[in-house]
């Protein structure tokens, strides 16, 4: 079984502009209230960009699975609680992905890019669980339902990379790329699932009708 790899992120140094912005619009007073959220989110960043070097670890997998997840709900309250850009009254912090097919960099002032892509690895982390967990027992199982998971979020991705800006997108953020990794995702839950009524020895008439 096959799994694409994450699109990387570069860590961020929000706090610095973070607080400028803050203090600068709202005071001292907010930003001390705010300051530790923001350390907890930037942290969570600085350890996602660690990703790869992992994508072959099941457990450690399912950790950046979470943080994937804490990250986009983290992005999704930046985008309605901040305005992000070079402007006065903005943060001036910007967003960098590498495409995970071309490795080319892309950069954006918005946090739903930054969502959008948590969201994406987040994919990745199910599919690559399910490549690489032990199947014996009801392994099996769980990597059926991981794979399938993994093709649900790539294919809500499809739907939702319409919100970017054309800047935003690259190769792995089209909807044909999307398209693709949702069908072989589902593919191989298929495939999982049929060597599981093959090795319980499911009679041939059974085997045919899970094949099709």
């Amino acid at each position: 079984m096959i799994s694409p790899d994450f699109r990387v992120n570069q860590p961020i140094n929000l706090i610095q502009p973070a607080q400028k912005f803050v203090e600068g619009n709202h005071g001292s007073d907010l930003w001390q209230a705010l300051q530790p959220s923001i350390n907890e989110l930037e942290n969570i960043r600085k350890e996602i960009s660690q990703a790869p070097m992992y994508k072959c670890d099941v457990e450690q997998l399912k950790k950046l699975k979470d943080l994937f997840a804490k990250n986009y709900c983290n992005s999704m309250l930046l985008n309605k609680y901040f305005s992000f850009g070079n402007g006065p009254r903005q943060i001036d912090a910007k967003f960098t992905y590498s495409d995970s097919f071309s490795q080319d960099k892309v950069s954006s002032y918005s946090p739903v890019f930054d969502a959008m892509s948590s969201k994406f690895n987040y994919g990745v982390c199910l599919a690559r669980i399910a490549c690489y967990m032990p199947l014996e027992g009801d392994g099996i199982k769980y990597a059926c339902k991981y794979m399938q998971q993994s093709a649900w979020i790539f294919n809500d991705l499809k739907e939702t990379i319409t919100q970017l800006k054309p800047g935003e997108c690259s190769p792995d953020f089209t909807a044909e790329s999307l398209g693709m990794l949702s069908n072989l995702m589902l593919a191989q839950a298929q495939y999982l699932f049929y060597k599981l009524a093959n090795d319980s020895k499911k009679p041939a008439d059974v085997l045919s009708k899970v094949a099709q």
